[in-house]
């Protein structure tokens, strides 16, 4: 018998390897925080997007006037790249309106491991981030900093990105100000 009178007479067989041949499902929707007191304190988070692409997040330094300074970097493999949605960042009341712009500092562009030279120095957050041909990530990493003063709790969702054509949002993060440590910090 032909294999492709076998598919004829195997339905669940050609069904599985139509299957394998389609389109990856599209990405889960990001996922706010849920807890509603969000008691926990989170020392950093870490967003996997696709492709082993992620974002890094550093708690947040509480400034003088109230506002916070976080520390963003993206890690991407090598030959990849992602697409960001926008390059500028806001944070929101929980789930609500846009109550402060971040102002994005100074850029760096590191190949770890990082040589004599040291980072390299972009003019702004690109667009497209993009990996080496070679060797390791290539992190992007800069401050983000939001004047204040702020409200108790708000949240930060980092622009959504594209990989291979297929858009990724990124995840809601939640970050309130913790009476005990007298300063802002992400939760859980």
């Amino acid at each position: 018998m032909r294999p492709s009178a076998a598919l004829l007479f195997c339905p669940p067989l050609a069904l599985c390897l139509l299957a394998a041949c389609s389109e990856a499902p599209p990405p889960a929707p990001p996922y706010p925080s849920i807890s509603a007191g969000c008691a926990q304190w989170q020392d950093s988070a870490s967003l996997a997007v696709a492709d082993s692409i992620h974002l890094n997040v550093a708690a947040p330094r509480t400034l003088e006037d109230g506002g916070i300074e976080l520390v963003l970097a993206y890690f991407l493999p090598a030959n990849s790249r992602a697409d960001l949605e926008r390059t500028g960042f806001e944070l929101t009341v929980p789930h609500g309106a846009a109550i402060a712009s971040g102002r994005i500092g100074q850029v760096e562009r590191l190949i770890p491991p990082v040589g004599k030279d040291g980072p390299i120095v972009l003019p702004g957050l690109p667009p497209r981030l993009l990996g080496e041909a070679y060797g390791a990530d290539v992190i992007y990493r800069f401050p983000l900093r939001f004047a204040g003063p702020l409200p108790e709790r708000f949240d930060l969702t980092p622009p959504a990105m594209t990989v291979g054509g297929v858009r990724y949002p990124m995840r809601t993060l939640t970050l309130r100000r913790f009476a005990q440590r007298g300063a802002f910090g992400l939760c859980s």
